[in-house]
């Protein structure tokens, strides 16, 4: 996203000409802006070899995972969904790692049965999984028990995480292993999201260095995602020459130690696509303030979308800043809680937000949504889903069709 003279582009599109082309609410992404993101976060780690797997759950749009391919990134799968679209992507077997939580005996089968890389993420995995892939080489996800993450909901490491098998396993993860032939040759774990410092990244990969040196058979090391993306002003943006220093001297060392390369995996998502995407939507009333027993109310700008388009607004209160899309450099002179249609009272896409003055009909880009946003919208009340467009340069493709009555009624048995 760009402003010049007072208009919001994305790419070279302005945002209203994306409006009235695709309609409103929308999702749409900056190619080139994910290509910079990418570009500039292999250049900041140094260590080699480094593989990119980019997460799938940021964004399991098949346009965008197709030009990710392109830019040279591989896959992080956890669904057996994850490798439908990966397959639809034009990804093989040796692009993707899947690894995932509380997996049953059928996703096992269908994990196997496509060849990926396993990632174990408890005991029973690693049995099940070993009954079923025999022989194959596999990973263990770690929790370093190092906590780090901008809320509880995403720290994947500590006591209290669900994830990962603790370092105290270790022997009898390598008792089952060694049982159904299984080569553990992968450490992998994640810390969470929106990570701002080195230190807590640093600190877990500490952790498997240590874990690692008993494993003969070991080839890589995968640090999951996580990086933080700066949301309001002041936020720093993570230190990612330093981290990929700490890496260097890490994995350096490690790697002569053995006396061949271990390989660096990392799984960024939103840090490759929250910067690049925006949701646009416009104002359809305007509900002024009124005085009631000497309060007044807040100045409400309803909008065509809703809390389902951008949920975690909801989910960790996250702050997403606003432009109008025709008047971005006007100044904010009043005050606005701006809402969505939904039928539920905490439907509040940003409380309290100092705009210029509003109209009915004006359109407002809501920024850092690129990830996260269109693969977790629902449908509650009813609302379909935004349509989601790839923008590269002057140029902007449908990668997603906006949602119908008739793709929220098709799953409905009617008799």
């Amino acid at each position: 996203m760009k402003i010049a003279a007072g208009q919001v582009y994305i790419g070279d599109i302005p945002a209203t000409e994306l409006a009235e082309r695709f309609g409103t609410p929308l999702y749409a992404l900056d190619a080139e802006e994910i290509a910079r993101r990418y570009r500039r976060f292999v250049a900041d780690i140094a260590y080699r070899p480094l593989h990119v797997r980019y997460a799938i759950k940021a964004n399991a749009n098949v346009g965008v995972m197709r030009y990710l391919r392109e830019l040279g990134a591989a896959l992080d799968a956890c669904s057996p969904g994850d490798l439908a679209f990966a397959d639809a992507a034009g990804f093989g077997p040796d692009d993707v790692f899947y690894t995932g939580c509380a997996i049953s005996d059928n996703e096992l089968r269908q994990v196997a049965a496509r060849g990926v890389f396993f990632n174990a993420d408890s005991l029973s995995q690693l049995a099940r999984y070993g009954r079923y892939a025999p022989g194959r080489p596999v990973g263990l996800r770690i929790n370093t028990g190092v906590v780090a993450g901008f809320h509880a909901h995403v720290r994947s490491g500590g006591l209290s995480s669900k994830f990962g098998l603790h370092p105290a396993q270790m022997p009898e993860a390598l008792a089952i292993a060694a049982r159904h032939g299984l080569r553990v040759v992968a450490l992998h774990t994640h810390l969470g999201s929106d990570i701002f410092e080195p230190a807590a990244p640093l600190a877990a990969l500490d952790v498997l260095v240590a874990v690692a040196e008993p494993l003969s058979a070991l080839t890589l090391i995968d640090v999951g995602g996580g990086w933080g993306v700066p949301f309001m002003a002041g936020d720093p943006e993570f230190d990612m020459a330093t981290y990929g220093a700490g890496v260097t001297a890490r994995l350096g060392a490690l790697s002569a130690r053995r006396g061949r390369e271990i390989a660096f995996h990392v799984e960024p998502g939103a840090y490759l696509l929250s910067d690049a995407g925006v949701l646009l939507t416009r104002v359809t009333e305007l509900k002024p303030p009124v005085l009631v027993h000497s309060e007044l109310t807040p100045f409400f700008a309803g909008t065509d979308t809703s809390y389902n388009a951008a949920v975690s607004t909801v989910l960790y209160g996250s702050y997403h800043g606003l432009y109008v899309a025709d008047r971005a450099e006007a100044a904010s002179t009043h005050t606005y809680d701006v809402v969505g249609h939904l039928m539920q009272a905490g439907d509040v896409l940003a409380r309290g937000r100092p705009l210029p003055e509003l109209r009915e009909g004006d359109l407002l880009v809501m920024l850092n949504c690129g990830s996260y946003a269109a693969s977790r919208a629902p449908q509650f009340n009813e609302r379909p889903r935004p349509a989601e467009v790839l923008v590269q340069g002057s140029q902007a493709r449908l990668v997603r069709r906006a949602e119908g009555v008739a793709d929220l009624l098709s799953h409905q048995v009617m008799q």
